[in-house]
């Protein structure tokens, strides 16, 4: 590990979270260790950026970088796009450009669970990581849910690293560490970087090059239906409803091999849902770990779902309200309002991914009865809705609510699922889910 990057040259391009975990693992190893990031003024002051460069960090504008060819390495944050200028030219240098997740993966010794997809991989990441740790398995959920993967290297080899992997950090996967894996759906998302949904998919499958040999990797069925030929060479076990699949429901029971292998409980029989298919998935991952459906099922039970996703605020005057600010794609907004019973009222908006969104006219026929958009997206969502819905564009979330909140009646339902990114108005999904949360709090009555 050391003679890999001893007194070698290593530049960081991005020094958040994972870029600032990458820089202190590479200083450990004694590498000569160079940073930029396009908010450099504003980083200066960051006490974490302060600290390594006090263990000699080199944190400066691109300009004053050393010759590129003098690097024998650069470590880019998921943020990073692979069209960056720098990485233009280190391509032409042949220097070996590789993320944050891949550096960890070449040092780490744990069992590695990877999991992707649009949407639930949040979700799904910390609902093994639970399952595990309640079955007497030492588990922690790390990469894109929040903690970098590389904080780990020199922890408990032991844990069982449960990680999320956005297709940001795939595109720069290329050892094969995983045990298990799982893609859980491949919808519109990310648009604004990736101009196909063909590079979108081939992003996220680039998880299959990440197994070990015997590892298994799961695949919801539509998604290897539409994208399957771009691993042509590799068949994943499949999940869903369709009896063809290595693990499916026919919404009583799963299936395994053909052969029943649990019994649902009641609260989720009967009918599709993503909830239902984010636990087939979990439930795969689990077997491969030696997981049983009796401690699956338990810990199903004390699993509690993380904020921001289809989250229960407060019910005011027979009117509910709902927090889902994690959804920030098309199919994540459609989800949320197929998961509510009863009339809607859509809060929508903020920075648009590149995404058409037409799909959701269909989607809310007979379910959405207005629809406050907020943000850079506004008027794109305004135009191709307004034909079929009632829109109203609000300055701020806090006027969206109000504004649903005057439009709500007894039986209504309030949702914020932005179907955006939060970047032009908030710090990220989590203060906009705050500061609905908040708003809605403060509300006294409905105005009408």
């Amino acid at each position: 590990m050391v003679q890999e990057y001893f007194q070698k040259k290593v530049l960081i391009i991005g020094l958040g979270m994972s870029g600032i975990s990458a820089a202190r693992f590479l200083l450990q190893q004694k590498a000569f260790v160079w940073g930029i990031d396009q908010n450099y003024p504003k980083l200066l002051s960051n006490p974490a950026i302060e600290e390594l460069c006090a263990l000699g960090l080199q944190f400066v504008q691109q300009i004053y970088l050393p010759p590129l060819e003098t690097f024998h390495k650069i470590v880019i944050s998921p943020g990073v796009p692979l069209t960056h200028p720098v990485l233009k030219m280190a391509k032409e240098h042949s220097i070996e450009i590789l993320g944050e997740i891949e550096l960890a993966f070449r040092s780490l010794k744990n069992p590695l669970i990877g999991i992707t997809g649009t949407n639930g991989k949040t979700t799904v990441t910390l609902l093994v990581t639970h399952i595990l740790n309640e079955s007497g398995i030492n588990a922690k959920a790390v990469g894109n849910i929040g903690e970098p993967l590389s904080e780990e290297i020199f922890g408990n080899p032991k844990t069982v690293l449960v990680v999320e992997l956005s297709s940001f950090q795939l595109e720069t996967l290329m050892s094969p560490c995983l045990d298990a894996g799982v893609i859980l759906n491949i919808t519109p998302d990310h648009l604004d970087r990736y101009n196909t949904m063909e590079k979108y998919a081939t992003a996220k499958m680039h998880i299959h090059r990440c197994l070990k040999p015997h590892g298994k990797l799961y695949m919801e069925e539509r998604a290897y239906q539409t994208y399957g030929s771009l691993i042509p060479d590799f068949s994943p076990k499949l999940y869903g409803y369709n009896e063809t699949s290595d693990l499916y429901t026919d919404l009583h029971h799963l299936y395994m091999q053909k052969n029943v292998d649990s019994m649902l409980p009641l609260d989720y029989r009967g009918s599709k849902s993503h909830i239902l298919e984010n636990l087939m998935a979990t439930y795969g991952l689990c077997k491969e770990l030696g997981i049983d459906a009796k401690q699956f099922w338990h810990g199903v039970s004390t699993f509690k779902l993380p904020p921001h996703r289809i989250e229960k605020i407060r019910s005011l005057e027979g009117v509910s309200y709902y927090n889902d600010s994690k959804g920030t794609n098309i199919d994540a907004v459609i989800r949320a309002v197929e998961t509510l019973k009863g009339p809607v009222i859509l809060i929508a908006g903020g920075i648009d991914k590149g995404t058409d969104f037409s799909p959701w006219i269909e989607a809310f026929a007979d379910r959405v009865k207005h629809i406050c958009v907020i943000g850079q997206a506004a008027d794109k969502i305004a135009k191709t809705l307004s034909h079929q819905f009632t829109v109203h564009k609000c300055e701020s979330l806090s006027d969206a609510v109000k504004c649903a909140s005057s439009l709500a009646y007894p039986g209504d339902n309030v949702l914020l699922s932005p179907g955006c990114a939060s970047f032009d108005m908030f710090e990220n999904y989590a203060h906009r889910g705050i500061v609905f949360s908040d708003t809605v709090n403060a509300l006294t009555c409905i105005q009408k």
